[in-house]
């Protein structure tokens, strides 16, 4: 994260567009890159990473319905998402 915006690849996403973040354990990370996908959504995907999050976009101009980041710590994420938009 860098000041106001998540930044993921080549994404840069506000806070604000931001809604509930999703953690993933390995099951639920092969679901949500396979069958359970959406075309919509951004994927910054490692398939080599067992673990991911899922992040809901807010944004009504934003047809992009989630993000899908692979990490290997997805509650830290989870958490600094949560502490940085709560500041």
């Amino acid at each position: 994260m860098v000041g106001d915006a998540l930044i993921a690849g080549e994404a840069k996403i506000p806070l604000a567009a931001l809604g509930e973040a999703e953690i993933l354990d390995a099951e639920e990370t092969r679901a949500w890159r396979t069958h359970k996908a959406d075309p919509r959504a951004f994927m910054l995907l490692r398939a080599y990473i067992p673990t991911a999050l899922r992040v809901k976009v807010t944004d009504p101009e934003d047809p992009t319905p989630y993000l899908y980041l692979s990490t290997r710590e997805p509650e830290r994420l989870a958490e600094a998402l949560r502490t940085t938009k709560s500041a």
